[in-house]
């Protein structure tokens, strides 16, 4: 009997350390980054038992001005804020998300523009995710050190993406993708390889 209650104990002790005090039926966190083939993507935050999207922005080229960033929402009591910031000082700007603890920032190709040497964003290893566009190996490399972020997904084509553990890169069969970070404990989780 005690063979018996042990291992129905090392049973409840994994079940918790994997899905946490909600169990299996707790809401999903998740943050999405998605785009079809034809170019442009969106980024959004999901939640509830049927992942209903409670704010989300779309990338098409350029990020999308002040006017046009979703206000602070709330669904269910879940709060997704999003801001235009500077990373560097000048006139680079990115947009900043954070939710549930989270922090990811999304930027344009002119994130790829020259730093000089030994710059560093005023995020330097604070961001759980850096968005960027496709680019080649050393623009990718380079970012990933001015950033220094948990996790850096690029947007699809992945031809000159390092083969990394941060770095998330991967495209469907149609040109589509879809990275999804769940999010536990104000933590961003790798999305499985596509």
């Amino acid at each position: 009997m005690r063979f018996v209650l042990l291992i129905l104990g090392a049973v409840a002790l994994i079940w918790y350390g994997k899905y946490g005090a909600g169990g299996l039926f707790a809401d999903v966190r998740l943050v999405r980054v998605a785009g079809g083939g034809a170019g442009g993507y969106a980024v959004s935050c999901l939640a509830g038992r049927d992942t209903a999207v409670i704010s989300e922005i779309f990338v098409s080229g350029a990020l999308p001005p002040d006017e046009a960033l979703p206000l602070p929402d709330s669904v269910s009591g879940e709060v997704a804020v999003w801001q235009s910031v500077y990373p560097f000082g000048d006139d680079l700007r990115a947009v900043l998300l954070t939710v549930w603890g989270a922090s990811a920032l999304v930027c344009d190709s002119a994130v790829f523009e020259w730093r000089p040497d030994g710059a560093r964003s005023q995020f330097w290893e604070k961001l759980d995710l850096l968005v960027v566009p496709s680019a080649g190996r050393e623009e990718i490399l380079t970012v990933r050190e001015l950033f220094r972020p948990r996790l850096l997904a690029v947007i699809p084509p992945c031809d000159g993406v390092p083969p990394m553990p941060n770095i998330i890169c991967g495209q469907g069969e149609d040109g589509g993708f879809r990275y999804d970070f769940g999010v536990r404990r104000g933590r961003l989780a790798i999305p499985p390889t596509p």
